[in-house]
This record gives structure tokens, sequence and C-alpha cells, in this order.
């Protein structure tokens, strides 16, 4: 059989390759060709498929991850990007609605790249509002395993369907669905299910962070002794006073420095010529000065009956060169002076009456302020009714302008608005209930609900900042061991690394060998 099979091998060597045979053979190698084609396309269409269906597929999985996946981890739980960007837009929207007419001097643009804007020479605006960010729920959630831990318990429903009726009210204020305003307000992948959970926690921890700040609020003891250590900001003085401003030459005298004639007028925007301000020379403000004094010398003898009064100034109001004479501890009544102001060309008559500590109670009211001359309308539609305060509350939802209250409540309301009909009524003696309408202007309105008295303005100011103080302590030492792990998603951790790592480099360089 070998042999046969070989000498079939041989004769087909040896065979003459006909025009028919190379047909026939090229008829075979196209069929392979097209077999091979086939093959390769039903390869590419299998791995077209494979691209498209990871492509589409892909988005899901991607949704999934922003909305369970975690984006950073704080106090050992994990925050997803959907609870970060929620709390990150709280953070920057009510930053740039409380330093609105600051932001200009940043040279901030609220509108654009946050990442390419520098907060300071190494944080972006981003930066700087992740951090806040950070902080802010790593707070809530030790606010809220601490409140679990002391046992209080607050049930959040309330607050939630408030803050669920805000929303509404947001959205159809800007003519948009809540779901529309819920991503523009906070995020993409921002909705109301999502956050439910976010929001809640947030609410439960604010109720027990109110509850911190009662347990912390300065006891009475607290603020007398702070105030007895810095009387000097707290009291106030009354004194008269008689202002004398140097005559200043507003063209040369006498007594002017030598003027070249070749000095030329300055040029206007306009293309006009104007002439610069005279500046007077040192002799003739000596002059001027000199006369000045004179006038005030005169002046003295009759501050006691001629010098204008100013009552209940406290020493941050009054003129910085006034300050320290005023509040000196030895001042007595009747006594008298001469200041000058030298920068300001000026002196100022004084005549000291007495010092003391301000013990005016303040004023706790409810506010509807109103733009459509409905004032009285409003006042009537409540005495019409129940003419309780929480009827009064109801119209506040209904009518108020004022947003920036809780139910139209102000707290320890001084007579400094300037406004002498609203100044006179919130200094005057009324009862419970006591209300008014007060024209502020030729539009705005105030329907005003008397609550009761409060602390005098010194106690007050004094209990703001010392509860300002301990607040910040607790706060700081809250989240002092806090652990973040980031997932690579915070460009700030790492500045803060490489800043403390250079830091330790320098004082380890800085450090001299043994």
């Amino acid at each position: 059989m070998a042999k046969n099979d070989k000498i079939k091998d041989q004769a087909s060597e040896n065979k003459v390759v006909t025009k028919y045979d190379k047909k026939v053979q090229r008829r075979e190698e196209e069929k392979k060709q097209a077999k091979r084609e086939q093959l390769r396309n039903t390869l590419l269409g299998v791995l077209a498929v494979v691209v498209v269906f990871a492509f589409f597929i892909s988005f899901p999985i991607r949704n999934w991850l922003t909305l369970n996946g975690t984006y950073v981890e704080i106090a050992g739980q994990p925050v997803n990007k959907v609870e970060f960007d929620y709390q990150f837009n709280m953070i920057k929207n009510n930053y740039f609605t409380q330093n609105s007419y600051m932001l200009s001097y940043f040279g901030m643009d609220t509108e654009g790249d946050l990442t390419t804007q520098m907060y300071s020479d190494t944080l972006s605006w981003k930066d700087y509002f992740d951090k806040m960010t950070v902080q802010t729920i790593a707070q809530n959630k030790l606010l809220i395993k601490e409140a679990n831990e002391k046992g209080f318990a607050y049930d959040v429903t309330e607050d939630y369907n408030t803050y669920l009726q805000t929303i509404k009210s947001a959205a159809e204020e800007q003519g948009v669905t809540e779901e529309e305003y819920m991503v523009a307000a906070f995020g993409e992948y921002a909705t109301l299910d999502r956050l439910e959970a976010a929001i809640k926690e947030a609410l439960h921890a604010n109720a027990y962070y109110q509850q911190v700040g009662e347990d912390i609020y300065p006891a009475e003891a607290e603020v007398n002794a702070y105030y007895e250590e810095h009387k000097d900001n707290y009291d106030s003085v009354d004194y008269r006073i008689v202002k004398i401003e140097a005559d200043l030459p507003t063209e040369p005298t006498e007594l002017a420095d030598p003027v070249e004639e070749t000095a030329e007028d300055t040029a206007a925007e306009d293309g006009t010529t104007e002439e610069t301000p005279y500046t007077p020379s040192e002799a003739e403000v000596a002059k001027a000065m000199a006369d000045a004094k004179a006038k005030a010398e005169e002046a003295l003898k009759t501050i006691s009956t001629e010098g204008t009064l100013s009552e209940n100034v406290l020493r941050n109001s009054a003129t910085s060169v006034l300050r320290e004479w005023l509040i000196d501890g030895t001042r007595t009544a009747g006594d008298t002076t001469i200041i000058e102001d030298d920068e300001m060309h000026t002196y100022y008559v004084m005549e000291f009456l007495k010092r003391y500590r301000d013990e005016t109670p303040s004023a706790d009211l409810r506010l509807i302020i109103t733009d459509q001359g409905n004032g009285q309308a409003i006042l009537d539609e409540w005495k019409a009714g129940e003419a309780t305060e929480e009827s009064f509350i109801k119209l506040v939802e209904t009518y108020t302008t004022d947003t920036a209250t809780v139910e139209g409540l102000y707290e320890g309301v001084l007579p400094l608005s300037g406004d002498d009909e609203l100044d006179a009524w919130v200094s005057s003696k009324h009862a419970k209930g006591d209300t008014v309408v007060i024209d502020i202007d030729d539009t705005t309105q105030y329907v005003m609900y008397y609550i009761g008295e409060n602390k005098p303005n010194w106690q007050l100011t004094i209990e703001s900042s010392l509860l300002s103080d301990n607040v910040e302590e607790y706060l700081k030492n809250l989240i002092a061991d806090v652990e973040i792990k980031d997932k690579g998603n915070l460009n700030y951790i790492k500045v803060e690394a490489s800043e403390a790592a250079a830091e330790e480099e320098g004082t380890v360089e800085a450090t001299p060998a043994e």
C-alpha cells in the first residue's frame, strides 16, 4: 500500500498542469478565501454585538455605582455620590446666598468651573466645598451616633413633610417639576426617593444638635464673668460733641508751595481736560488746623449747652479717635476735652456724661413682610379668625415675602432699624398678641405680632459669642479623630497630605543632627 501511495505521489509531481486544472485550483482557493472571510465577518459581528452591549450595559452599571457605590467613606460609613452631591450643593448654594455681595471681590464666577477657580494658593473652590461637605457629613453621622448612644429619640416625620412642602413650593415658584428642581439644585442623580434616608438623617442630626446647643448654652454666671472681663466692649456711654473741620484752601494762598508754570491739566475720560484738585501745602494745612483749634477752644466753653447729644453709644460704634477717651474707666461726668484727628483735619470737642450697662430689654416678634399693599387686609383677616399666634404663623406662611426666617420669627429685636415708627413700636411696652401694620416705604409693609420681652442686648450678644465658642469646640472635638477614606475623588485630601508631608520633611531637615 505504501508503495502504491508513493507511486501516486510521484505521478502527481510529474503530472502536466493544464488550464483546466488551474481553473479548478483557483475556484478551490476562492472557496477557501470566502470561507475565511465569512468566519472573520462572523467573529467581527459577534465582537461588535459584545461592544455595543457592553456600551449600553455600562449605563445601568455606572448608575448603580453612583447610587450605591462608595464615593467616600466617612466615620466608617459609606457615602455614595448622590448623598455627597446633595450636601455639596446645599453648602455651595448657601455659601453663594450668604456671601453674594462678596463673591465679586473674590473674582468668582458662580456659573463657572469651580475646579479652575482658586480658593487659596493650593485649593480650588471645588476643593473648599468638598472639604466643607466631608465635615458636614461627618458631623451628621457622628451626631446620630452620639444621639443613639445617649438614647435621644426623635420622630422626623413632621420635619420631613415640611421639607417636602418646601421643595414643592420652590419648584412651583421656578415653574419646574419637583424632579427637575431636585436635579438642578442637588445634582444630576438627585431625587427625593434616593435622598430620603440622607435628608431624614440630617434632620435627625439637626434635632440632636439643637439639644446639644441647649445643653452647652452658657450659664448666667459664665455670661456675667465674661462681661466683667470685657465690659469696655459692652458698656454704653452718653456724651455731647461738636465737630469742627479745618477749612482747607481749595486754591493757592500766600502760604502755598511754588508751582511750576508747565504743569498740565489732567485729561478726563471724555477727552476734555480737568483741573487736578488742589493739594494744600503743609503750611496751609497747619494754618487751617490752627484756626480750627481756636474754634474748638471756643466751642469747649459752650459744649454743655450747644453740643450735640449722643446716647447709648457702644465703644465699637464710636469714631475710632474718640473711643479710648470715652471708655476710659477714670472718666467722670462733666469731663471735657478736645481731640485732634490729624488725618481727617478735624477737631472733636467732647463732654462726657455717663457710662452704664444698657438693660433695655429686646423684643421677640413675628413679622409678615408684604409688598402688595395688603398689610391691613392681612391683619383684618387675622383678627377675624382665631387671632392667636398659631393663626398668625399660618398667615406668615401664606403672605410673607421674607423666607429668611422660620415662621416669621425674629428674636432679640432692638430699636435700631432707623425707621422712627418701627423703632418706637419695638421699644414700647406691649402685651403678648399686640399687632400693628407699619409702612416701611412706598411699597413695603410690616405686619407685626408682639410675642414678648427678651434679654438686653449686651446679654444676648455675650451669650451668642460664648455659645458660638462652645459649639465650635464641641464640633471640633466631635470630628477630631474621624477617619476619612477617599476613593480617589477628593483632591483636597491629596493636597493637604502633600503639604503635611512637605512640612514634616522641612521640620526634619531643620532639625540639627546629634
